[in-house]
């Protein structure tokens, strides 16, 4: 491949380094409408869906001890299923099982339509403000 452009783009933390040349490989969205695009806009796609899975993994670091902690108090409360039971416990996860149960898939369902349309109102506020944008 070509060499690497990073070093040049005048992103913070941008110091030059990427040894297997990983940034001239555009794979995102944009690069299917225009081919010519800067390394600076490759790497500050790259960022910007860096920051997005870093925050979704934080939200789930948060939510797995705490479903298994607070699930069986709030459905004892409430008198509702106690969705990790059958999974002894532990949070209902393609390693744990209990996927099947319940309200469950609609849930995932649910949250996968919601999560896209969150991503696609970040597209049309980026796409608004142009070079200005920070996530």
């Amino acid at each position: 491949g070509s060499p690497s452009e990073v070093g040049g783009t005048g992103l913070p933390g941008d110091i030059g380094f990427d040894p297997l040349g990983l940034a001239n490989f555009d794979l995102l969205l944009d690069s299917g409408i225009d081919k010519q695009r800067s390394a600076a806009l490759v790497l500050r796609d790259y960022r910007d869906a860096e920051l997005k899975h870093g925050r979704l993994a934080m939200l789930a670091a948060v939510a797995w001890p705490l479903q298994e902690k607070l699930n069986p108090l709030l459905a004892a409360r409430f008198h509702m299923p106690n969705l990790v039971a059958e999974t002894g416990g532990l949070s209902p996860s393609v390693l744990n099982g209990g996927l099947e149960q319940g309200i469950i898939p609609s849930a995932v369902v649910t949250f996968a339509v919601l999560v896209s349309l969150v991503e696609a109102q970040g597209l049309r506020i980026k796409k608004a403000q142009g070079e200005a944008w920070m996530p």
